[in-house]
């Protein structure tokens, strides 16, 4: 370890966080996915576990329930994206953020959302 360096601390996200002003990380089954920015980031991943109570959790996070459950799982990772980024989800909306499906193997959903920053006198 290295010293200065935290025990429990992620050491790819230290060395981002070197270089980026905002990192995120995810990690679900036998995945990790990292971000790393100069405005804020979320991402998320997370394994489809077959018996999960999906409609369920929809139905308490949401007030309604996706068509399936790989449109759940694409909204889960959206929502919490979303939260780590800026600390509320789906319910705030996503105007003023870039939201992209990550490409993950069958199995497996994943969303990454980036602040869209602009200056003053910016177009």
């Amino acid at each position: 370890m290295q010293e200065g360096s935290k025990p429990h601390g992620h050491r790819l996200l230290e060395a981002m966080r070197e270089e980026h002003a905002f990192t995120s990380l995810s990690h679900s089954g036998g995945l990790v996915a990292v971000a790393g920015a100069d405005a804020a980031v979320g991402i998320d991943i997370e394994a489809m576990r077959p018996g999960r109570r999906w409609a369920e959790i929809a139905r308490r996070t949401w007030g309604s329930t996706p068509a399936g459950e790989a449109e759940f799982y694409e909204k889960w990772t959206l929502h919490e994206a979303l939260f780590k980024a800026r600390g509320e989800g789906l319910e705030a909306g996503t105007d003023g953020w870039l939201t992209a499906a990550l490409d993950v193997p069958p199995g497996y959903a994943g969303s990454v959302v980036l602040s869209v920053v602009l200056s003053v006198g910016d177009p």
